[in-house]
């Protein structure tokens, strides 16, 4: 699942269909992310697809990585299931 957040003069809103071409701020909120959602997210956002990768890997440390046009923030959190019987 992927959620996108844009974040532009101080208000924050979830867009569905995302170009990353103006000075906005993005959060890319990824979920149970498939290769198929990963390689969209590179297509979009022109980052490398090798980076991308780590989000899937639950060993992956959170961590905050500065590139030169990009950075890449893996962080790890507990979601609640709205369900009330998954907690991961």
């Amino acid at each position: 699942m992927i959620r996108v957040l844009r974040y532009s003069k101080g208000k924050t809103k979830e867009v569905s269909n995302f170009d990353i071409k103006d000075a906005a701020f993005y959060w890319i909120y990824c979920f149970d992310a498939t290769l198929k959602d990963l390689h969209k997210i590179s297509e979009k956002t022109k980052v490398e697809i090798y980076d991308l990768k780590h989000v899937l890997d639950h060993q992956e440390h959170p961590r905050i990585e500065n590139k030169k046009t990009y950075s890449l923030i893996i962080f790890r959190g507990l979601l609640h299931s709205t369900n009330n019987k998954k907690i991961s």
